[in-house]
Formats: structure tokens, sequence, C-alpha cells
């Protein structure tokens, strides 16, 4: 099948032989269809006499993703599905391009998703724009951390927080770090 009839589904990976001596545990075992790869590599003026400049195009592989956010969603979506969580987790700025790729990545998987999102201004200041927009067209759980909570917990604080009332929630959350950096992202560039 094209990748594009895979889009929204799990399939499996196969790791290249050098991550298996590099990586602190195995390599994911698999891997959501969430872009079109390979991207495209396209040569660019060079900022520099005599230099050939390429650069690769991952900003063409996804939709509302943002390339390369793609790549590592694609491994931390299949995690999750795989470790059976019903909802994903993640923190960022009002207007974080991680936190709108997590949840496109978490709607086109079918699951559920939860932003935290560092802010001073109320939920009535934050308006409907950019990315905000977004998650709330998505149906995101949105919920807010004041810049002083942030700076006392820090990212990991605020995200155990929030894990832990979304399981007396009745949920089960996938918790990805600020700006989705896992060790599975290693995987990635191909």
């Amino acid at each position: 099948k094209g990748r594009m009839e895979q889009r929204g589904k799990v399939r499996q990976y196969q790791a290249p032989a050098w991550t298996k001596s590099t990586l602190p545990t195995p390599p994911p075992p698999h891997r959501a269809c969430l872009g079109h790869w390979p991207s495209p590599i396209q040569a660019t003026p060079s900022l520099f006499d005599g230099v050939e400049m390429w650069v690769k195009r991952d900003d063409e592989g996804s939709l509302l993703s943002s390339g390369n956010k793609s790549r590592k969603l694609e491994f931390l979506m299949a995690d999750a599905i795989d470790k059976r969580h019903d909802l994903v987790l993640t923190i960022g700025g009002v207007q974080s391009n991680h936190c709108r790729s997590t949840i496109v990545a978490a709607k086109e998987m079918g699951l559920s998703s939860c932003v935290v999102l560092r802010t001073d201004c109320s939920p009535e200041q934050l308006g409907l724009e950019g990315n905000l927009l977004i998650a709330r067209m998505l149906g995101a759980d949105i919920r807010l951390v004041s810049t002083a909570d942030y700076r006392k917990k820090g990212w990991r604080g605020v995200l155990e927080d929030t894990a832990e009332l979304l399981r007396k929630e009745g949920k089960n959350p996938y918790v990805i770090p600020l700006g989705g950096s896992k060790y599975i992202y290693i995987c990635v560039l191909q």
C-alpha cells in the first residue's frame, strides 16, 4: 500500500542495524504512519562560495504535523498505542508547534490529547488564533500553568501532576516530554 493509504495506522518498524549497539534499550518495534517519507532532498543556494548545499525537505513530508516533528511523533504514537494508552499528554507554550503537532498526530491515530500550556493569561484572554485555534478545533483538553508554577515545579513536575489528575479522571495518559524528546527519536532519520 502507498503511504497515504497507511496514514493513521501502525506498522512494523525495522531499525537500522547501527541503532542496536547505540540505544539504551531495544529499538521501537512499531511506527505510526503520519508522514510521506522519504522526504525530498533539494539543492539550495549556498551561503559560502564553492560549497554545495542540500536540504532535506521534511516540511513537505506531512500536513499539520510540522515535518520533522512528524518523524518523532510516528514513534511516540506507536509506543502509546502499543502500551494501550487512551490519551497523550504533553506541555509547551501557548503557540507551541510541538503541542499542535502532538494533538494532530493523536487525532489521526484515534487517541485523545491533553496539552498543558504555559501562560500568565486567563483562558478568556487566550483568544482563538494559530496553534491554539487548531488545538481547540481538534478537541484537545487544554490546561494552563502559570509561569511561576512552571518555574517552581519544572516541566516534568507539571506533567507528573497533570498525569495524576488525568488518572483520577479515569484516563491512561502517555506522557510526552517537552518537545517530544525521548530516546526512540534516534531511530527516525531515513
